[in-house]
């Protein structure tokens, strides 16, 4: 090593006999390994999240990647590995060696930790990151900061995420609010729906007025239903919602599903953001609003203004747009597509 160092030096006097030389830098030589790329960016609706690839051409041709949110468990980072199109590429082909899965986990899971700490931390890339057999190492990075402070982002957990959309997706019971018995309106729709799509759980309508809806008792608040409710349904205008979510987050009802529009897809952000906060202050999960709702067939659950769909598969399917959500629902029906789940994220 000190000969390759005075070798260096002498080169670098030799080209400029006046130059100031403050040192020499050592590297390791890397030999080998698959590149891939880890990284990290900061999105506007997530927040933090943490990427995985693989590198050189093969991540710019065919946008081979994934992404979890930061931090991200070990899990998180080994489902990651596999969660790419060219994971085989990882495990050993035509005779490579294996990378080592620990190594890159283990970097995975700093890297979203690292972002999570420092939230002045917009965007870091490692590329490429050489990965061997023996372990991983990160041949260069590049990180962008800004100093700007962000707002703190709401984030329940994933086990409250997991079993709020359990209780929503399979519901044991459903209330409409809005239930209606006339023709033509949609709280009529969603509770035929409802009952012609087959769902076996219980169905409280709820009507100011009401006293029973299709046979149904109708209570005028979903405070007034007995036991409770997993998800309620609302069929009623834009300017009643927020009174009705007030009353649901009371009754402790883990999910909404706003079908009504009139938000911010019309100017009216104040009423949404008045919607929102009133679902966190409740810990209410929703769906919406300006939404057509949401099927989910191993429930025989149609709860939406839609017709029932009973082809049951394994493909969900959602989309932000109702127009476009509802042309890909007739085009799954005619075309006898199984599906799993159908859901309306609208706003």
């Amino acid at each position: 090593m000190e000969r390759g160092y005075l070798t260096i030096v002498g080169n670098a006097k030799k080209y400029d006999p006046n130059g100031n030389i403050v040192g020499v830098q050592v590297q390791q030589m890397i030999t080998g390994g698959q590149e891939v790329i880890i990284g990290a960016v900061t999105d506007p609706s997530f927040g933090n999240l943490v990427a995985f690839g693989l590198g050189g051409v093969l991540v710019e041709v065919l946008k081979d990647i994934t992404f979890r949110m930061a931090p991200a468990s070990k899990e998180d980072a080994l489902s990651m590995l596999d969660g790419i199109a060219a994971a085989e590429v990882l495990k050993g082909v035509r005779g490579a060696d294996p990378a080592n899965r620990e190594a890159l986990a283990g970097m995975i899971q700093r890297v979203s930790e690292l972002v999570n700490d420092f939230p002045e931390i917009s965007e870091l890339d490692l590329i490429p990151v050489f990965a061997s057999k023996d372990g991983a190492i990160a041949a260069d990075v590049r990180i962008v900061v800004d100093f700007a402070p962000q707002p703190e982002r709401y984030r329940p957990s994933q086990e409250e995420i997991v079993r709020q959309m359990n209780r929503i997706m399979r519901p044991d019971s459903v209330a409409v609010i809005g239930a209606s018995s006339e023709d033509g309106k949609i709280g009529n729709s969603v509770m035929k729906n409802l009952i012609n799509g087959g769902y076996q759980g219980k169905i409280y309508p709820i009507h100011p007025k009401a006293g029973e809806i299709m046979g149904m008792t109708a209570y005028k608040s979903v405070l007034d239903v007995p036991g409770g409710v997993d998800v309620a349904v609302f069929a009623i205008p834009a300017k009643l919602v927020a009174g009705a979510l007030e009353e649901v987050g009371k009754k402790g009802i883990p999910g909404a599903v706003l079908i009504p529009s009139g938000f911010a897809e019309t100017g009216n952000v104040e009423g949404q953001d008045e919607i929102v906060a009133i679902a966190r202050k409740h810990g209410v999960r929703l769906m919406g609003p300006n939404i057509y709702g949401f099927y989910y067939t191993p429930k025989n659950l149609c709860a939406t203004f839609c017709t029932p769909y009973d082809v049951k598969g394994k493909a969900a399917l959602s989309s932000q747009s109702g127009s476009i959500g509802m042309a890909i629902i007739g085009f799954s029906r005619s075309a006898k597509m199984g599906v799993s789940a159908i859901v309306g994220l609208g706003n």
